[in-house]
């Protein structure tokens, strides 16, 4: 059995981080991470998620597999009214698609969500051919809630995005003490 760990970023990982980037398939992923695949720019980035961190309570993991760098998981808060929600996202390294990884490290987010930050929800969109998160998100019970038709233009092609949701009590948390946005300590 492999051994999945999540570990917070430093902005010394910028290389790793930059090398990472460029062994992953953004076929069904936003186009934003492509900037990092250069050391400087992602040097920025993870200093940037680290501010994050500390001051909205995001999360962004390494997503490390015997010790090995093999992608990132996050969840990243909405802010407002919609302070009660947040997103999830995952992404691998090509070589590590189909093991069962991502499902394992989001599984772990989530859970790293829901007890440090007062989410009632997590939310999750994905482009409807990308049929192995679309199956992840399910698998962690996740809801399709609805479908925004031909919602993004990529690569020459227009997909429909599925927005998935995650309630607090469908997982279980119910466990985790409800606190206010006030009450959460980094």
């Amino acid at each position: 059995m492999m051994t999945i760990q999540l570990v917070p970023w430093h902005e010394w990982d910028a290389a790793s981080y930059a090398r990472m980037l460029r062994h992953v398939d953004f076929r069904y992923l936003e186009d934003t991470y492509l900037l990092y695949r250069d050391e400087a720019a992602a040097k920025i980035h993870l200093c940037s998620i680290l501010r994050d961190e500390k001051e909205r309570g995001d999360l962004y993991r390494a997503v490390m597999v015997e010790g090995e760098l093999v992608g990132e998981v996050q969840v990243v808060s909405q802010e407002g009214v919609h302070s009660i929600d947040a997103c999830l996202g995952c992404l691998l390294m090509k070589e590590y698609t189909g093991r069962g990884i991502g499902y394992e490290a989001s599984r772990q987010i989530i859970d790293m969500a829901f007890a440090k930050n007062a989410y009632e929800r997590l939310s999750a969109d994905v482009y409807s051919p990308n049929k192995a998160s679309i199956g992840m998100l399910e698998k962690l019970g996740f809801t399709r809630e609805v479908t925004l038709r031909y919602g993004v233009y990529k690569d020459g092609h227009t997909y429909d995005v599925h927005r998935y949701g995650l309630l607090r009590e469908e997982v279980g948390v119910g466990a985790y003490p409800r606190v206010s946005p006030a009450d959460i300590i980094n």
